[in-house]
């Protein structure tokens, strides 16, 4: 019945047709779309010096401190600390996937500005920076051998003279 009432009026079949195709256009471009979703948890940086201290030196009389104070920020998944040689103390704070990261920036430097008066006086002299990374990986690669003849070395070899050296001569 409704074939028939197009037939009848061929005109009015082009413009309804013409209509819903002009409609499906627009809304292609209206609609959001999330090409690049943000996969990547939230994290904050935290890093202090202290000029001609050794890696456990630093361990002891920074990292620690700041282990401690940072435990109760809220949302916080996972953070890993790094003390090196030349005096330098970093803390990667990870957070939960929807934290906002303003909000968590803000109560890791207020928690920072606790521990600080509990540093060396150089650490305090240079201060604390803290900030806000974005980490943006897009893609994680897992390599296995599925007939277990290669050892994890073997695995590690074939990567670093396979996949290693011609993505690392890609641009960007």
């Amino acid at each position: 019945m409704l074939a028939r009432f197009f037939m009848d009026r061929p005109v009015l079949a082009w413009v309804s047709a013409c209509v819903i195709t002009l409609t499906g256009l627009l809304s292609v471009w209206l609609l959001p779309v999330g090409q690049y979703p943000d996969i990547a948890p939230p994290a904050v940086m935290i890093t202090a010096r202290y000029p001609g201290a050794t890696a456990q030196a630093v361990e002891n009389s920074v990292t620690k401190i700041l282990e401690q104070e940072l435990k109760g920020v809220e949302r916080l998944m996972y953070f890993s600390a790094s003390s090196s040689a030349s005096g330098q103390a970093e803390l990667l704070l990870t957070f939960s996937q929807g934290t906002d990261i303003d909000t968590a920036l803000v109560q890791v430097q207020n928690l920072a500005n606790q521990a600080v008066r509990r540093l060396p006086s150089p650490v305090q002299l240079n201060g604390l920076q803290v900030r806000k990374l974005q980490n943006s990986f897009l893609m994680i690669v897992s390599v296995y051998d599925q007939t277990h003849r290669m050892s994890d070395t073997d695995i590690a070899d074939w990567m670093a003279t396979t996949l290693q050296d011609p993505i690392s001569r890609i641009e960007g």
